[in-house]
């Protein structure tokens, strides 16, 4: 149990050390420059390659459509508000690469981090969190139904289904 517990704190410190959206770094990088521009592509792209390895079909489809929306979104906003936008975005991407369960997934987002919302963000940031717990619920259920159905695969594939449909009325809301 020691081992795997100092295992389990040696990759948890690697991520840490390979967290680059410190307030300096981004600070030292020009607001909306070449070396800006490549650094909020390289966070969109790790982050929808974490959703590739660690979400399920439809959470991926959901979790890609929700990051492509938001990274569009704050092409527009203040470099406050962008250096704030990537560092969160940076710790959702850890969060990811450490949390061993899909049903795991997620924490609250601070007040402070929540003061720098518009209105309209923190409604949308309301109906993400609706959102998200139905497709948690739905996702227990379904994890439910496999454990005690020999066809899970065609009940996996039916949620999936709704699951895409609730994901699309969810966007197209926007």
């Amino acid at each position: 149990m020691g081992k795997a517990l100092l295992s389990t704190f040696s990759i948890f410190q690697k991520k840490i050390k390979n967290y680059k959206f410190g307030m300096q770094h981004l600070r030292a990088i020009t607001f909306r420059s070449d070396s800006w521009k490549q650094e909020v592509l390289s966070l969109y792209r790790r982050i929808l390659h974490m959703h590739q390895r660690k979400l399920v079909s439809f959470q991926k489809a959901l979790g890609d459509n929700y990051v492509k929306t938001e990274f569009r979104l704050h092409k527009k906003a203040t470099q406050t508000q962008a250096i704030e936008f990537m560092k969160q975005w940076d710790d959702y991407r850890m969060q990811l690469e450490v949390t061993p369960s899909i049903m795991e997934i997620g924490k609250e987002l601070p007040e402070e981090s929540q003061d720098l919302f518009t209105n309209e963000q923190k409604e949308q940031l309301e109906k993400l969190k609706e959102e998200t717990a139905k497709v948690r619920q739905q996702l227990q259920s379904v994890l439910n139904e496999m454990d005690s159905s020999s066809d899970s695969r065609e009940n996996l594939q039916k949620v999936q289904s709704e699951l895409a449909q609730m994901m699309n009325q969810v966007m197209n809301k926007k």
